[in-house]
Parts: structure tokens; sequence; C-alpha cells
């Protein structure tokens, strides 16, 4: 049995010493039913100020605390058939009720943003929950209180850094439409970034690791561009003579003659085919086997088991040298851009004293001036020069930045895939989702391959094998795939998302514009025929057959095809109530309404 607490209350939190004094804010009349909110303030005498506002046209409720010093805001409410807490975040498990003492969650612009949802039955939200400090950095607390079955939302931060934001949508909207709303609060979201950004991308890094050279990459950039790649991107190993893993030759940031003794021209054959170059960069490495370790750059740290150590981005000789190092890799290649990576190596404050030459005394705000720098140092050579960030540094910071995001590392494991693709997809406004680099084993069936694929439909892909060593149905596929996405990318990456099962890693997603829906189904169920649409698309990514259901009798022209585009089946068929189509697993059917 669960009791109330009473109104002063509020439950025990680890680390939060029960003796501190909860002040209780009053919260305008139309919030959410049964919602308190309290702060509690390190120092007792602190003053804390509070601006509570319910937004007529969304009734989301903004909460804003000013101050000073570290202040927690906590939030309890009634939880009613409570199934799961979503938080995005491919690593992320969607699919349980936490309780209100587990560990916080550390977020700084580095590490991710303050953002989720409480999941009723049928995947209808019950609150969708975002914040954000002044200066990016808090801990976040959510789960389900023991004693009451209440939901318990806790955000700490120092307000002598900035205003406290908390952000609540309690009302009926949809799953998409209420994280949407969030993240669009909480800053997640830029100008439209250019075309290119949504090109397809070959990576070399699963199907070449560091065992690359010029010749074997102008191989895969022609077979590529001919399937409709628009980017190259030149990962980890350009820039030594070995292949042996680890990171000791970052810092010099020079093409490595041994692999690559023409860097100028590579980028310049590539962009003849059609496709644009970026080059892979271990940010905050300083490699132990690099020039550049011996001169004394200012460090943060020594990564052993990486062979680097981390530069110190406060120094402004550090920042010097990153800064010039990339705008000359930029200007003598032609390059387009970056792949930024490992990022994430900054997200937290040090003990260690600044240097001499600091620009500033916190890490991560160092971190993201310096990512200002590196930018407008390319810009003369590089007008709107490309971006890539990946999981975990998502926040508003991030963003802005940015001009793609791309899933963290999970090789061979679409589910992962797909998960961070919608993720961002629906938190993220502006900027191009792409997929973690889709590889796949060399004795794996056409039908996998497909599969894979189909975790990144509703991402721009990117595609780490070696397209020279695939078999012929293994290219069937990808063909037959890259087809279907690029004659309906403007549905996939722009169109209106809807998802379902979201406990279940999205067992459908599907998206809609301009008359035609695209529905892939990764688990079996029955998916409804969309009322206004003249085009459907169904695509198989489980094993089973598809299953449709239509409220109305329509009759439609059907085609099915399989995993390699092959049609096994076609005709004409009136959906009315439940249908069920054998579609080949990784294939499609295609419905073009008469009536």
């Amino acid at each position: 049995m669960t009791r109330t607490l009473p109104a002063e209350d509020t439950p025990w939190l680890p680390g939060v010493p029960r003796h501190q004094t909860a002040r209780r804010l009053p919260l305008p009349d139309g919030a959410a039913q049964g919602l308190r909110a309290h702060t509690v303030s390190a120092d007792e005498t602190a003053m804390v100020f509070a601006d509570c506002l319910l937004e007529d046209e969304d009734s989301t409720l903004r909460i804003r605390l000013r101050g000073s010093g570290p202040t927690t805001a906590t939030l309890l409410m009634p939880a009613p058939d409570a199934v799961a807490l979503w938080l995005p975040g491919s690593s992320r498990d969607q699919s349980t009720l936490p309780p209100s003492w587990a560990d916080a969650l550390p977020i700084t612009p580095l590490t991710g943003s303050a953002l989720g949802c409480l999941l009723g039955r049928n995947d209808r939200p019950l609150v969708t929950f975002g914040a954000r400090s002044g200066n990016g950095h808090l801990s976040m607390r959510a789960g389900i209180v023991e004693e009451t079955a209440e939901l318990l939302l806790s955000f700490e931060a120092d307000l002598a850094d900035g205003p406290l934001e908390i952000v609540l949508n309690a009302t009926s909207d949809p799953f998409e439409t209420a994280v949407a709303g969030v993240g669009h609060a909480l800053g997640l979201t830029r100008p439209p970034v250019n075309a290119s950004e949504y090109a397809p991308v070959l990576c070399t890094w699963y199907a070449f690791h560091q065992d690359l050279d010029a010749q074997s990459l102008l191989h895969e950039a022609r077979t590529a561009a001919d399937m409709g790649f628009g980017t190259l991107i030149i990962d980890d190993g350009w820039q030594n003579d070995d292949c042996d893993r680890g990171y000791g030759t970052c810092g010099d940031w020079t093409p490595h003659p041994a692999k690559i003794a023409d860097p100028a021209a590579l980028v310049r054959s590539v962009a003849e085919m059609g496709m644009r170059t970026l080059w892979w960069i271990g940010t905050p490495f300083l490699g132990h086997r690099s020039d550049a370790y011996t001169t004394g750059l200012p460090i943060l740290y020594e990564e052993p088991d990486m062979e680097a150590a981390v530069l110190d981005p406060r120094s402004q000789r550090a920042r010097h040298h990153l800064t010039h190092r990339l705008t000359q890799l930029i200007r003598t290649t032609g390059a387009a851009g970056l792949k930024l990576d490992f990022l994430e190596r900054y997200a937290k404050d040090t003990a260690a004293a600044p240097p001499d030459d600091a620009v500033d005394t916190s890490v991560p705000a160092a971190a993201l001036s310096l990512l200002d720098d590196i930018r407008n140092a390319l810009t003369p050579y590089v007008p709107a020069p490309a971006f890539e960030f990946r999981e975990p540094y998502i926040s508003a910071e991030t963003v802005e930045r940015a001009t793609m995001l791309r899933v963290s590392d999970c090789p061979l494991s679409p589910v992962i895939n797909r998960v961070g693709i919608v993720d961002l997809r629906l938190t993220t406004n502006g900027i191009a989702i792409h997929s973690d680099p889709i590889m796949w084993g060399d004795a794996d069936s056409p039908e996998r391959v497909a599969q894979h694929l189909h975790s990144s439909l509703f991402g721009v892909p990117q595609v780490s094998v070696a397209l020279t060593r695939q078999t012929t149905r293994q290219l069937a596929a990808l063909r037959s795939w890259m087809h279907l996405w690029t004659e309906h990318k403007d549905v996939l990456l722009h169109g209106t998302l809807r998802v379902t099962g979201i406990a279940g890693n999205y067992s459908t997603v599907e998206a809609s514009r301009d008359g035609v829906t695209i529905t892939a189904q990764y688990a079996p169920a029955f998916s409804d025929a969309p009322p206004s649409a003249h085009h459907w698309i169904v695509v198989n990514a489980h094993e089973g057959e598809v299953a449709v259901r239509s409220a109305r009798a329509r009759t439609a022209r059907f085609s099915i095809s399989d995993c390699t585009g092959n049609t096994t089946e076609q005709g004409t068929a009136t959906l009315a109530g439940l249908s069920v189509f054998d579609v080949p697993a990784g294939g499609i059917v295609q419905f073009s309404f008469l009536s």
C-alpha cells in the first residue's frame, strides 16, 4: 500500500541530507494534477527566486529558478499506469522504471541533455520533461518513489552560473509531439543545414580500420559514387604508417605519405566522382609517438591505454596547435570538413590548475570555444565546413556547432542504430541525423544485410564495408535499399514521424509526407493503412509476414519485392479489416491506392 508524503516533505535521496529545509514552489492553476515542487539549497540562507509559467498555447509548465549556490529542484507527481521511463540515447535502457534513488545522471554540454518521458500504456506519455542550466551543467534524477509510486524528478545546478530552467508537458500530446516540443524548449535546434549534409556516407572505419591507402580508397569511392553515396569519411589510419590501432600517432594531423602520398589529389579525384571528403580527427589526443608530444604542449591527463595524452583546451598554445594543424589539413587538401571524435573527453572540469596561458578556467567551456575557433579558422577555405559529432555529446551547445549528428559506435547492432536515429530525429531539429556506419560480416545473408540497412532507414545511412569485396547478392541488397532510400529520402528524413512500441526499441516507425507514407515493421505486428496517403510502402524488417489493417475498404495495386529488389508478387487487392501479405524478410510491399 502506498502513502502520500506531507506537502513539506520530500523523499529520501542519496547524498541529500534530510535536515535541509525544502521550500514549496507555488505552481500556477492548471498545472498537472497532483504535481508538487520543492527546492533545497546547500546554503539554507541563500535566496532562490522562482518564476512558474503555464503557457496558454500548449499548457507546458516552465519553472525558472534564479539565485546563488547549489540548488536542487524536486518535483513529485502521480504516475498512473506507468510502464517505462524513456531517456534519449542509443545506450539507454528505455524499457524499465528506475527507482528514484538510482544514481543521478551528470549532464554537461558534452555528455547529453536532461530530457525524458514517463510512458504509460499504449505509448501514451504521462509527462515529458527537460531541464537546462545556465552553463549546461546539472545532475538529473528521474524514477519511481517506493513509498508512494509517484514519479520523482530532481534537477541540481549551481544557480551562481545562471538560472535553472525546467520544462514539463503533462498534456495529452502524442509522444512524438511532446518530445519534440521539450527538445525545442531546451535549444536542440539550429538553422537548417545544407543539403550535402544529408548525402549517404561511405566511412572507412569498420571496413579498413587503419589498413587503408589511396588506391583502395579510390576503388571504393568509385563503387560508392555509382550507388549514390555523396560523402567519403577517411577515418583513423590516414595519419600513420602502420595498422597497430591505438592513438599514439594522433596530434600532428598530417597525412602519412606511405599511405596517401598526395592527399589533395585524392580529394580532387573523389570530388570528380561527385563525392566530398571529410577527415577523421581524434580531437583531444596527443599521441605518444607524435612529434607534437615532444613540444611540451599543456595536457589535462595521460591515457596510457590509448597511447596518448589529452590536450588541455584551456591553453592558448594547445588551441593554436590544434587549430593551425586542422586548418592546414583543410587548406592543403581541399576537404569539405572534419569528423571530430572523442569530444566527451572534455566533458568534465578537472582539479588541475589552469595553465599559465589559459583562456578559460572551465574545461567544457574552453572545449566549446575551441570548436568555434576551429570553425572560424576553416571558413576562409570552406565557406560552410562540415562537422560530424556523435553521441553522447548531443546538447544545445553542440547542435548549434555541428552539421551532422551520428549514433555512437554500435558495430553489427541494428537495434542500437535504430534507437539512436529515432531518438535524435525526435529531439533535434535542423540538423542531419546519421547512422553509425553500417557493417556486416562476409558470410551474412542478403536478408540480414537488408535488415541492418532498414534499421537506419529514417536517418542518413553511413556504410562501412569494403564494397569491392562484397558478394553479388550482398551488393544487390545494398543497391536496392539505396535506390529506395534515395527515391524517398524527403519522406524518410523530413516527413512526420510516428512510432509505436517505444519501450520495445520502436517496433514500428513511420514517416509521412506529401501523400506518401513509409512504415518499417521491426517486429511482427499490424500497421494501419494511412487514410490520406496515395502511396504506402511497408518494410519487412523482421522475419514474419506483413499484416496491415484498414478501417475502410480500399482498393490498391500492390507489388512485393525481396531484399534485392526482385519482384515476387504483384496484383490488385482490397484492404478491408486485417490483411496479411507474404513479404520476404528484408523485402517490401508497396500499395498504390485506387480508392
